[in-house]
């Protein structure tokens, strides 16, 4: 089964937006468990690539992502993120709406261009939907996706810019 390269961080948002507190900035650190080798590759990467991030309600303003925005839909309190790195800058939002997954669906799919619709599934347990813009070997890329559990519809939006490397 594949996954599209926008799930890993679309989870990410979500168990980020699950912490509490201020706007924060964070650098990855080194896990103690490397070998030698893995250690000297690890710092060499960080290096190049320099990546920092910016979590919290301000970290992104949804208005600059270049997507529609769900009407009656809140931003949460730690659910954006904005990450910069030599290669790639991603921006994530975190949105939640009461109305009923259906209608944010309906919704997008209205104001999506056609062919955008990654996927769409419904079960028991919730529903989930995404809708892509670009392909991954473009230099910009934009995305929503589409959850849904108990009583509550979470909406991802995502804009990733990838620079040209030289």
């Amino acid at each position: 089964m594949r996954f599209h390269p926008l799930i890993l961080p679309c989870v990410l948002v979500l168990a980020l937006a699950a912490c509490s507190g201020p706007e924060r900035s964070a650098r990855p650190q080194t896990a103690t468990s490397r070998t030698p080798q893995e250690h000297a590759i690890a710092k060499a990467l960080h290096r190049i690539i320099r990546p920092t991030a910016i979590l919290g309600r301000k970290a992104v303003d949804p208005k600059d992502l270049g997507l529609p925005i769900y009407p009656s839909a809140i931003e949460t309190e730690t659910g954006a993120l904005t990450t910069h790195s030599k290669i790639e800058t991603s921006q994530i939002v975190s949105m939640n709406t009461k109305d009923r997954f259906d209608e944010v669906y309906q919704w997008y799919k209205a104001r999506m261009p056609a062919g955008s619709e990654q996927a769409h599934m419904d079960s028991p347990g919730g529903s989930v939907a995404s809708f892509v813009l670009g392909k991954r070997s473009d230099p910009d890329e934009r995305s929503v996706m589409i959850t849904q559990s108990g009583d509550k519809t979470t909406i991802l939006l995502n804009h990733s810019v990838r620079r040209k490397r030289s």
